[in-house]
């Protein structure tokens, strides 16, 4: 399944203009910052605006550009930037063999030889897409991917598990493991491209400096925040889920949506992000009200910040009042936000 966004590059007049436009978005941030009345309102603004700056850095590097959210103990929030670190660059040493007629597995074990680092740096690794064969740069080879990018995971390098994303919808009818092509894996096998295959692993990102620090009077619901419309999945709320990261890509659009981002020392758990097929959702609440369980969804002044998966387009909505918090309260809710959204609704 390959993907439909462009591969075009971005010109240097281009570059000059974004790098601009990120001077003002970021001097407007931290004005605007500087002058929060700690409403929901202004909260909410701040965190769409600060998401939307982060869309703006993405515009034309490789490894896109994310944020970080940690929730506190007592219902509080923090923002941090996070820079994506370069992407592993490494050979297949090993690939199990394709069998004619039998249809893929959902995952594949393979070996790997770090190009550019260490064996130690694939267990920061979270996604892996395939390329043909070793161009003279690094920049040509990118430029011949022959795979979406898959599940990625690595406790014991240079091994790796590489699994069909399921969250984002990726399965054997519609994916392929290289160097077999064909229908749903029940053709023939294709050999490999004849200077052998690469991958280039996605690192999770590096956390940077806090950017915003919600006040005492308002912050994230992480309850009710998630994509889809069903509480009770795995990214259906991101309540106990550790630090949350949501990454853009080059193109602008909405890269990952990640839980339990490793930060410090730590290592990533078995949550693999996914690349959002739906709206992501952020509620914003007075903190009292999300401190009072029987609230829920009821709050008449919390507002959704939205955030489109394909355009990365960022709007504020208001929360129509729930008298449940139930699936059907939930998806209610998430409904009304996503009319705010110009595409996609």
């Amino acid at each position: 399944m390959m993907s439909s966004r462009s591969q075009r590059g971005f010109t240097l007049v281009e570059l000059l203009v974004v790098a601009t436009i990120l001077a003002v978005l970021f001097g407007l941030v931290l004005s605007g910052m500087r002058r929060n009345d700690g409403s929901v309102r202004g909260v909410a603004q701040q965190f769409a605006a600060l998401l939307r700056l982060t869309q703006a850095r993405a515009l034309g590097k490789e490894t896109g550009a994310a944020l970080i959210i940690e929730s506190d103990a007592d219902g509080g929030a923090t923002v941090s930037e996070a820079e994506p670190l370069p992407l592993i660059e490494c050979t297949v040493s090993s690939f199990p063999p394709a069998a004619a007629g039998v249809a893929y597995p959902t995952s594949n074990q393979i070996g790997l030889t770090v190009l550019n680092g260490v064996a130690d740096d694939l267990k920061l690794g979270y996604k892996m897409r395939y390329y043909a064969g070793a161009a003279a740069t690094s920049s040509q080879r990118r430029g011949s991917p022959i795979s979406d990018w898959y599940a990625f995971r690595s406790t014991a390098p240079p091994n790796a598990t590489v699994s069909f994303q399921a969250a984002s919808g990726q399965t054997s009818r519609n994916a392929y493991w290289p160097p077999v092509t064909g229908c749903g894996g029940c053709c023939g096998r294709t050999p490999p491209p004849p200077t052998g295959l690469i991958a280039c692993v996605a690192r999770y990102p590096a956390r940077g400096g806090v950017t915003l620090r919600f006040p005492k009077a308002a912050t994230i619901d992480l309850r009710y925040s998630g994509t889809g419309n069903e509480p009770g999945t795995t990214w259906g709320s991101l309540d106990g889920k550790g630090a949350i990261g949501v990454a853009f890509d080059r193109l602008g659009g909405l890269e990952a949506l990640m839980q339990r981002v490793p930060v410090g020392a730590s290592l990533p758990s078995a949550d693999t992000p996914i690349d959002p097929s739906e709206p992501v959702y952020f509620l914003i609440v007075d903190r009292n009200e999300r401190l009072k369980t029987d609230r829920k969804l009821a709050t008449e002044t919390g507002l959704w910040v939205v955030i489109h998966p394909q355009t990365g387009q960022v709007n504020v909505a208001a929360n129509v009042p729930q008298a449940g918090a139930d699936a059907a309260a939930l998806a209610a809710a998430r409904a009304n936000a996503r009319k705010s959204l110009d595409i996609g609704k």
